[in-house]
């Protein structure tokens, strides 16, 4: 038990950076846009695990380069202007409330009928 501790107390610790990214991803009519709030960056795919992979990659490409070129993290945050941003808490809003009210009207829908396409996500993504 003791050197089992002894151990541990070598062990550095594992840090976080503390960094995040906004994440949106939300339907367009056929086509998904998957969004990165804090960076400026949008990608457009036909379903929404393509688009948020992409935008993934993205993102660890941007920083990536970001830290290669010596920018501190302030530096490297480029948000969306507020209109493009207030633009897509209204698509994630109208999405998350029609996705509600379906579920209201067909009460049957959902594990028995198979899956439902994805509407919209929103999350916070370390970096």
């Amino acid at each position: 038990m003791v050197a089992e501790q002894e151990q541990a107390a070598h062990v550095p610790p594992v840090r976080h950076s503390g960094r995040s990214v906004e994440i949106a991803v939300y339907r367009a009519g056929t086509r998904y846009h998957a969004v990165c709030l804090d960076l400026g960056l949008i990608v457009e795919r036909p379903s929404a695990d393509a688009a948020l992979a992409e935008l993934t990659a993205l993102i660890h490409d941007y920083v990536e380069d970001a830290e290669r070129e010596g920018r501190s993290w302030a530096t490297t945050l480029r948000p969306v202007p507020y209109g493009e941003r207030i633009y897509v808490y209204r698509r994630l809003l109208t999405a998350a409330a029609t996705q509600f009210l379906r579920s209201l009207m067909l009460p049957g829908r959902g594990a028995r009928s198979g899956p439902s396409r994805v509407e919209y996500i929103h999350q916070y993504r370390s970096v």
